[in-house]
């Protein structure tokens, strides 16, 4: 039997595991620990911002007591309305968020949303005069990040900003560069494709550009357009370069049960992708 046939043979179903009481208990202090729906902020911030007939059905749930400095902006759905769709403020399980911190946000601009998604706590959100912020379906913004929007910012469906990350489309300073006798723009347009995974304290500035399925690695700087680099790219480095394609976040909750059963069975032997594609993650 080959060494490819054998892997795949340890690619067998589990066993459920029995009920351990200590899980629900540790759900319970997670609900208890987590930041309560704000119905007054939910109702403010639906009702500023978006037509009556969208507002009734409050697709934005706001948690906690965030900080709202203006709404005289506007938001659009371009997708089907639900309630809760969008939760902002929200304290997501697992995630490395600090509750005590509030996120706040200025929206002067347009705030299109495609689809799901949620914009966890200690975060600064803020869309100038005539910008457009684009949230994709299923996106997510995680905690203490900067997402500064004063032309234009894409991130796409799928796609995670996730701690201590910083989106800026703007210097909010013009440079002026005596090499070669001229001042720089100050603002310029980031896009972000679909399930993108931005880690931990990287920035994002404008005219940064990447392909879907990309990862940048924590603390890297993207500062360059790279949409023509192939799909599933692994960037990194001050400024971030292109390491090596190949690689990209697993996103998909079955997938992921079947490798964490994987690997409580067999250990440090790597699971094996077989026919797994890109779509698949």
């Amino acid at each position: 039997m080959s060494l490819i046939s054998k892997i795949k043979s340890l690619r067998q179903p589990v066993q459920r595991a029995r009920f351990d009481y200590r899980f629900g208990l540790g759900r319970i202090e997670r609900i208890i620990a987590s930041k309560w729906f704000n119905p007054f902020a939910t109702f403010w911030l639906n009702f500023r911002s978006l037509p009556l007939s969208m507002a009734v059905r409050f697709p934005i749930f706001v948690y906690g007591c965030p900080n709202i400095y203006s709404l005289s902006g506007k938001i659009i759905f371009q997708c089907p309305l639900k309630t809760g769709m969008v939760k902002f403020n929200y304290s997501a399980d697992g995630a490395p968020h600090n509750m005590a911190v509030q996120s706040e946000i200025l929206n002067q601009g347009t705030i299109i949303f495609k689809g799901n998604g949620f914009i966890g706590t200690g975060n600064k959100l803020r869309i100038g005069f005539g910008a457009i912020l684009e949230l994709g379906r299923d996106f997510k913004i995680t905690d203490a990040c900067v997402i500064s929007c004063f032309k234009k910012v894409v991130i796409g469906d799928e796609s995670w900003v996730v701690h201590r990350c910083q989106v800026m489309d703007t210097n909010y300073h013009f440079i002026a560069d005596f090499n070669r006798g001229e001042i720089l723009p100050q603002r310029n347009e980031i896009f972000i494709g679909k399930h993108c995974w931005i880690c931990n304290s990287s920035i994002i500035m404008g005219g940064g550009k990447l392909p879907d399925y990309s990862v940048v690695a924590s603390g890297s700087l993207v500062n360059c357009d790279y949409s023509g680099q192939e799909k599933a790219t692994l960037f990194a480095g001050i400024p971030a370069k292109p390491i090596k394609s190949g690689y990209s976040r697993v996103d998909n909750p079955l997938l992921e049960k079947e490798i964490w059963n994987f690997y409580k069975i067999y250990g440090e032997i790597a699971f094996p992708l077989g026919k797994i594609g890109l779509e698949d993650l």
